[in-house]
């Protein structure tokens, strides 16, 4: 009993020093957002244009790009704009317009907002110049011009349309910047409230989005009798609309799908509890009673993973796949079988990862996984797969 309270009492204060920490670290961040000097990373070119506007004036620009150059005046953003653009571009333009600054773009040659490819910009970057009576924007690809114009959203929508003038020069330090959203350990969000993430996470020009799945918060059109009386998961008809408003706005919608640990909601059922490396469940810490790695000997585990992942992947455009496969606790632990040599335990988790592979590459897919197991038995590395 008294090693169990200790325990207790460990635990508890670590969460208590990861909570001061973290309040520390976010009024820390709080305090550089709105702080009057420039974010950080921004490159003030025109101080005294700078000094010259009040703290009010001073838009927030996230992230904060390369080249930063404020200056005197206002464009004013009608509700009705005309716009000079390449002709393959116009149809872009005048969505982007409609969808995110709400308000209607036309094209027209002598339009006061100017808009040219320049082939010579690197993937995802943009020029922005805004001057009184006239937007120039270049771009390099699709992407780099609607980051543009996330810019201009986020400027409008802090000056009530009446846009600061500012030359800002921007492209991305990573080529991916992702989110991943745990949609299975609370309440399955709406696909109004995942709209409204993905606008959020375009507006700050992130370009990929998870969505983590375990347990039944995706409706498997296999397993309905699984989850249909008791959950209310995503259906594969939202996942599919879900993924086609993210490819409107440039972001990847990569499936994510538990395929070893984190599956109790799976080996709790009748039908597959037999699946579980520890049938008899697992004490971790010897406080924490789980059952919820599958057996990765057990051939029905693999048959068991295509078949959720065959209701899974062809609601999704992207050609990559997460399939998770951290924290498998109770490997080697089963008491039928215990396994003590930390290399034998490896051997197993990377042929299981090697047979997984082989499936999602059948898909036309590649696979994505997370590093902790390999990170303790870096002797596995050279067979992890090349694709």
């Amino acid at each position: 009993m008294n090693r169990i309270l200790k325990i207790t009492a460990y635990l508890f204060l670590g969460i208590l020093g990861l909570v001061i920490v973290t309040c520390i670290g976010l009024l820390f961040y709080y305090h550089s957002i709105y702080r009057e000097t420039p974010l950080p990373g921004a490159t003030a070119i025109n101080q005294n244009n700078i000094k010259t506007m009040s703290a009010s004036e001073k838009p927030i620009l996230l992230p904060a790009p390369k080249k930063l150059e404020w200056m005197m005046g206002h464009f004013n953003l009608t509700n009705h704009i005309e716009f000079n653009a390449p002709q393959e571009a116009i149809q872009t333009i005048s969505k982007i317009f409609q969808q995110h600054l709400h308000l209607t773009g036309i094209a027209n040659t002598s339009g006061s907002i100017k808009i040219t490819n320049n082939k010579d910009l690197p993937p995802q970057a943009y020029r922005l110049q805004i001057r009184p009576n006239q937007i120039n924007i270049a771009y390099g690809d699709e992407q780099g011009l609607f980051y543009a114009f996330m810019t201009i959203k986020q400027l409008a929508k802090q000056s009530n349309n009446q846009l600061p003038c500012v030359k800002v020069e921007d492209s991305p330090d990573l080529a991916v910047r992702g989110a991943m959203i745990d949609i299975s350990r609370g309440k399955v969000p709406t696909l109004e409230t995942l709209y409204g993430l993905v606008d959020f996470l375009s507006d700050l020009k992130y370009n990929q989005l998870q969505l983590y799945i375990e347990g039944f918060s995706f409706g498997y059109p296999s397993f309905k009798r699984l989850w249909e009386k008791t959950e209310t998961p995503l259906t594969p008809e939202e996942i599919r609309k879900l993924d086609t408003y993210c490819k409107d706005r440039f972001i990847e919608l990569v499936p994510n799908q538990n395929s070893l640990g984190h599956m109790g909601p799976w080996l709790a059922t009748d039908q597959y509890k037999e699946l579980a490396e520890c049938p008899e469940g697992f004490k971790l810490l010897g406080l924490i009673k789980l059952k919820t790695t599958l057996s990765p000997t057990n051939p029905k585990s693999l048959e068991l993973v295509k078949k959720m992942s065959d209701d899974l992947l062809p609601n999704f455009q992207s050609h990559q796949f997460n399939v998770n496969l951290d924290e498998p606790f109770e490997l080697g632990k089963s008491r039928k079988r215990p396994i003590k040599d930390p290399k034998e335990i490896a051997k197993i988790y990377i042929d299981y990862a090697t047979q997984l592979n082989d499936y999602v590459n059948s898909k036309d897919k590649k696979m994505m996984m997370w590093g902790d197991v390999v990170s303790k038995s870096p002797e596995i590395i050279p067979s992890i797969p090349k694709t």
